[in-house]
């Protein structure tokens, strides 16, 4: 199964593969890094493709680790706006999903990552049910990550905005 994304999330899918191989250089101390999103082509989702373009980002992830150098669990935070167009009609809103993201790793490799307040996301068809493939999430989804990096479950609460919908 192909991996689902959210534009705040899809780099949190990889750094969480990343990160089962890095070691802080203190256990004691979490590790704070900037947490870039660049513009991106999503492709797949509506019958048109959706340039999403960065407008703010200062977002940040803290990772923290235990005594071996595991990641333990990671918080992205900071503001994130970015801007969605239709690359067909050009018509196109901004939006701010800023989060947070919380991401619990577990010791088999696998990983919960629960995406809070606004946030942006995009499947591929036959990725999910009962959603649309590219919506704006107020409230919270949770994607459950396999040890191999597939996504396995999501659960989502609260208010859902269609983009393909909203862009058409």
């Amino acid at each position: 199964m192909r991996r689902p994304a959210t534009f705040l999330a899809a780099a949190v899918v990889a750094a969480a593969l990343i990160l089962a191989a890095a070691a802080p250089a203190s256990a004691d101390k979490p590790l704070r890094e900037p947490f870039p999103q660049g513009d991106t082509i999503l492709s797949g989702s509506c019958d048109f493709d959706v340039f999403a373009h960065t407008v703010e980002d200062n977002a940040f992830s803290k990772t923290y680790f235990d005594d071996d150098g595991n990641p333990t669990r990671q918080i992205i935070t900071g503001r994130l706006v970015v801007e969605l167009t239709n690359l067909e009609t050009e018509k196109s809103i901004v939006y701010n999903i800023s989060g947070p993201v919380f991401i619990t790793f577990s010791e088999d490799g696998s990983a919960d990552v629960v995406l809070g307040g606004r946030s942006l996301l995009f499947f591929f068809p036959g990725e999910v049910e009962d959603l649309p493939l590219l919506f704006v999430n107020s409230g919270q989804v949770t994607l459950h990550i396999d040890p191999d990096g597939n996504i396995v479950g999501v659960e989502q609460v609260g208010d859902v905005e269609d983009i393909c919908a909203a862009l058409a």
